[in-house]
Order: C-alpha cells, then structure tokens, then sequence
C-alpha cells in the first residue's frame, strides 16, 4: 500500500516510527476485518488502561465476536460483491480464451456452469 511513504519520512526517532506503525497496523487490522477503526481502538485502549493484558481477547476476531455493532457490514457486502466481479471477469476471460459459446446476457452462475462442462474432445 502506497499510503504513508512521505508520512512517515520525517517521524523525529526509529521508536516512534515503530511505534507509529504498530498504531497503523491495528488500525489496519480492525479495517480489514470490517470493524470501525474508531471504536475499536477506543475500546483496546481503555482496556490496556485497566489493565487488561488478555491480548487473545484483544485481538480484532474475537473483540468483533463480543461487540457486533461495531462491525461494518456494509464494507462486508462490498467485499463479497468485488470478489464475486472478481469471478465473473475471470470467468468471461476464461471463455474468451476458450473461443466462442458465450451466453449473450452472461450471468455468473451460468458461465460456471459453462465452465464446468467437460471439454469436448480434440479431433485435429
């Protein structure tokens, strides 16, 4: 990821730089698994604080478990709809390259199962 390389280029020592990527790596952490960033961080925080040191119960997959509504669902749906274009793009240049029989309104399920199909055999 290209975001923080100048960013980061003035960061005064080498511990706050580490200390600043371990900031950038939570927040990172609790994006990727669809929570609010915000959130979470202000719970791990006031946890550290009291002195909590069950880092296990920390970690972003068990914290989502115990505080649902902190969990973006929305970036979830948008996650399964790229990955699903993702197939479907990969599957109309598979057919591509397979030459010929593409449906005229192509929809995912129906190119898979096209795709499934055994190959007919080679008669050159």
């Amino acid at each position: 990821m290209g975001i923080g390389r100048k960013n980061w280029l003035f960061v005064q020592s080498v511990e706050a730089g580490q200390q600043a990527a371990v900031l950038r790596t939570l927040v990172e952490s609790a994006a990727l698994n669809f929570l609010d960033p915000l959130a979470y961080m202000t719970s791990l925080i006031e946890e550290r604080l009291r002195g909590n040191e069950d880092y296990d119960a920390l970690c972003t997959d068990v914290w989502a478990t115990k505080h649902p509504q902190a969990i973006r669902r929305y970036r979830q749906a948008e996650s399964e709809e790229a990955i699903e274009r993702k197939a479907f793009r990969r599957a109309l240049r598979r057919l591509a390259r397979q030459g010929g029989g593409l449906p005229k309104v192509p929809e995912l399920p129906e190119i898979l199962k096209w795709l499934e199909r055994p190959d007919p055999p080679d008669t050159s």
